[in-house]
């Protein structure tokens, strides 16, 4: 009798090419290899799936997914920022076959997103404005998209909790950012988690976005619910991982936000254009926008050049 092994590897053989004969066949082994979560294995089968066709926009996106999603299994930023560089060109191709689409513009958004993080503080500026504009576009083509909101709201979140130092020293310098706020970043998240209930991710930048917003109670409360549901996805654990952190950080009783902010060089609320915390702003101005290229704090920043006490707090 023949040994077995061989035959088994020669049937092996013979289904993949088999396979790769057939693109559907390709396709539906790297759909079934993104649902367990194999993003090597699916990005190579969705490139075979693309070189096949070009032209389809779903395997375009799909494309784009599996290299957005390898970053996270990459050792050094420069391969991460090659893998998302890839993500954003299959990205705006499918958002070019079909520009209707907005599971394909919001695909873009997230891209650059990725991008901005992985890149210094004039492209983080142009990708964040970018990615804004995108991510409005695909809410436009769909309002009900619960990605959509969650995206929007994140960025508004993200932009808000920004001090005011960062925000003067970016308008200042590199045309600045549009308008956000915290009530904006629950608003979007609050539908995202009203259209998605079921989706952790929701839950748990709702609770960020919350806590952001002073409001420690129900920030703890959407955080627990998101910790509580199974991880399913990819960056499940990820997410879970970087709300924990905020959910130790929680006060233990609700928190007034003080709406005149005091800054401690100033005897007075820092309302008027001329006070000694302005000045001496302004006179560290050129080293802010060196800490801001190098990404440097700016309490460290200020504590170097001679206003120890001014923290951004003071602009925020």
């Amino acid at each position: 009798m023949a040994p077995l092994r061989p035959t088994l590897l020669a049937l092996a053989s013979l289904v993949a090419a088999s396979a790769r004969a057939d693109p559907d066949a390709v396709v539906r082994a790297a759909l079934a290899a993104e649902a367990r979560l194999d993003t090597r294995q699916a990005l190579a089968l969705f490139q075979e799936a693309v070189a096949a066709r070009p032209a389809d926009a779903f395997l375009q996106q799909k494309l784009a997914r599996q290299y957005s999603d390898l970053m996270v299994e990459l050792p050094t930023r420069e391969e991460q920022r090659a893998a998302v560089a890839q993500a954003l060109v299959h990205s705006r191709r499918a958002a070019e076959l079909e520009p209707r689409s907005a599971e394909n513009v919001l695909s873009v958004a997230i891209c650059l997103g990725k991008l901005g993080v992985l890149s210094g503080t004039r492209d983080k500026v142009r990708y964040s404005r970018e990615l804004r504009a995108e991510a409005e576009r695909a809410l436009t083509l769909d309002p009900g998209y619960a990605w959509a909101h969650h995206i929007l709201g994140r960025w508004h979140h993200e932009v808000a909790v920004l001090g005011g130092t960062a925000r003067l020293v970016v308008r200042l310098f590199y045309g600045g950012l549009p308008g956000a706020s915290h009530a904006e970043a629950v608003r979007h998240l609050e539908r995202a988690v009203e259209l998605e209930p079921g989706q952790l991710k929701h839950h748990l930048e709702l609770g960020l976005a919350l806590a952001g917003a002073g409001q420690p109670g129900p920030a703890r409360a959407a955080i627990q619910r998101g910790l509580e549901m199974p991880s399913l996805e990819k960056h499940d654990e990820s997410a879970k991982a970087r709300a924990r952190v905020v959910l130790e950080s929680l006060p233990a009783g609700e928190r007034k936000r003080s709406v005149t902010r005091r800054c401690p060089l100033a005897s007075k609320p820092f309302l008027s254009p001329v006070t000694p915390a302005r000045t001496l702003l302004l006179a560290a101005l050129p080293a802010a926008a060196r800490a801001v290229e190098t990404g440097a704090g700016a309490e460290d920043l200020f504590k170097r050049h001679g206003a120890p006490l001014l923290q951004e707090k003071c602009l925020a």
